[in-house]
């Protein structure tokens, strides 16, 4: 019996089985393997978890996520692989953000960014951010969708001690609602946008009430490039410094079991 040359090879004779027991209890399947071949990265126990847990729930047709460790994916370069059945696109880094063992860092002073292209839907999508605030503003997941002839954007971030989602019927106006509810140095948040419907948000496990704050409409200049746009921003659309863990999406309805099981998978990344 030998191990082959790729993570995924178990050779028995000539016959090669997918998948092989890398860590107690863990086999990896194909998809996690050929993951950690492309981007070459060494912790994936807490990954496969996630991955495990979307295809038992048969939602891994519907979901793309990304990892930023550095030990989690490629850890350098401007290519951010991406782990998920829905797409095969992946993030690419612009100007430069530093990698790191926390996740990757971007830097206000140099406009940079990640962006992911090609990514459309419909019906009720969530997303997912994972990340550490810089004091005036928070890496943000900016995303964007179209359905029809109609576009939604989605932003995630931390303005004034307050968490904001904003929303937009047309790609550019975005009416800013917020809860008032500061987050904690590193929060895994969740948004929830429903097509033609509401707009729900969670900090970890807690559902938050979102309501319009007043006569707070911007427009912004940061999601007529790309369908996705991850970095740093505050509430008046520059740039700030942040720290994004883990950036995710998934385009279908979900139970708020489920919603919590893979907000708890994602906060054991």
């Amino acid at each position: 019996m030998l191990v082959g040359s790729a993570p995924s090879e178990l050779k028995l004779g000539s016959t090669t089985v997918t998948g092989v027991r890398r860590e107690v209890g863990l086999i990896y399947d194909s998809d996690v393997a050929a993951f950690q071949k492309a981007s070459g990265a060494t912790q994936v126990g807490p990954i496969l978890a996630l991955v495990d847990y979307l295809k038992a729930e048969s939602l891994w047709d519907y979901a793309r996520f990304y990892p930023m460790k550095s030990s989690q994916n490629a850890g350098s370069g401007s290519t951010v692989y991406g782990l998920g059945g829905l797409t095969s696109n992946n993030m690419t880094l612009v100007n430069s953000p530093t990698w790191g063992s926390d996740g990757v860092t971007f830097d206000a002073a140099s406009s940079q960014y990640g962006t992911i292209s090609d990514f459309s839907g419909g019906g009720t999508v969530s997303y997912w951010f994972r990340g550490t605030p810089a004091t005036s503003g928070v890496g943000v997941l900016l995303s964007q969708w179209k359905d029809s002839e109609d576009e939604r954007s989605v932003q995630i971030f931390d303005f004034s001690g307050q968490l904001r989602v904003a929303r937009s019927s047309d790609g550019a106006v975005l009416d800013v609602y917020s809860n008032g509810t500061t987050p904690s140095t590193d929060t895994c948040l969740s948004a929830e946008w429903v097509d033609g419907g509401g707009r729900t948000l969670w900090i970890n496990k807690q559902q938050e009430s979102l309501t319009l704050v007043a006569g707070a409409s911007k427009t912004s200049r940061h999601n007529s490039t790309a369908d996705i746009r991850l970095m740093g921003q505050d509430g008046s659309e520059s740039y700030e410094s942040g720290t994004a863990v883990l950036a995710g999406f998934i385009e279908t309805a979900l139970t708020t079991t489920q919603r919590e099981n893979i907000t708890d998978l994602i906060n054991a990344l």
